[in-house]
């Protein structure tokens, strides 16, 4: 109903005139996958440490910290660095750490608590995917549109990294279940490894080929007013 209307009405809430755009529609594709990913392994984490590790509340905030940290300190380079070699390039860079970083939670983090051995790498790794993603996922939306469409290009970017968390906490509880002491660890781990192909296929989204090619000859329309480089 939602996009019936939104393709029937002369103001929709959301225009749909701006997938046409194939940057728009593959940032805004890789958005949901890597929110989903994202929400799901956030709110999942610390569960885990809740319940498997037994930390306090404010325990597993600490200790899950040091990944917002690294977060903050890359996504401003990572901006610029795509800027200078491309989204997609940095996109694709940033879903290979998250996929190795979930990878590596679920093949080294136990049921004995190791914060400084286990988690903590695993934590930084993720974090700077993190800053190699989601930053630049912003930038990548609206690269390709004309000025004048930045604002929307934003709004429709960030609606749909809003549904990326609703179905990555809903993901996360589906494949939960009800865990017992003998198979939680066995669940968290099938969760992060999910979660570890959501997030990389949040990258692989980049790599789908053009449908058409240009001509022979033929310079791809420029007609927003963009760089070529900047909007691949």
């Amino acid at each position: 109903m939602f996009v019936w209307r939104s393709s029937t009405t002369g103001r929709p809430v959301m225009d749909l005139s701006l997938f046409k755009n194939r940057q728009f529609r593959l940032t805004n594709a890789a958005t949901v996958l890597f929110a989903t990913a994202f929400y799901g392994m956030l709110l999942g984490n610390v569960i885990f440490l809740q319940t498997e590790w037994h930390y306090s509340v404010l325990r597993a905030a600490l200790a899950s910290a040091t990944g917002p940290f690294v977060v903050t300190v890359v996504a401003r380079p990572a901006s610029r660095l795509a800027a200078a070699v491309g989204h997609r390039r940095v996109l694709m860079a940033g879903a290979v750490f998250w996929a190795v970083g979930s990878g590596a939670f679920a093949m080294l983090v136990g049921s004995s608590p190791q914060w400084a051995t286990h988690w903590l790498p695993c934590t930084l790794v993720l974090g700077l995917g993190i800053g190699l993603t989601l930053p630049v996922q912003s930038g990548a939306a609206v690269a390709s549109l004309p000025p004048a469409r930045y604002a929307l290009g934003s709004a429709v970017n960030s609606s749909f990294r809003q549904l990326g968390a609703v179905l990555g906490i809903s993901v996360f509880v589906a494949l939960l279940r009800t865990p017992t002491p003998a198979t939680a660890l066995g669940d968290f781990r099938r969760i992060w490894w999910v979660f570890a192909a959501v997030g990389l296929a949040s990258g692989a989204v980049q790599l789908i080929p053009r449908l058409r090619s240009t001509p022979a000859g033929e310079e791809p329309s420029t007609s927003t007013g963009m760089p070529l480089e900047l909007r691949r």
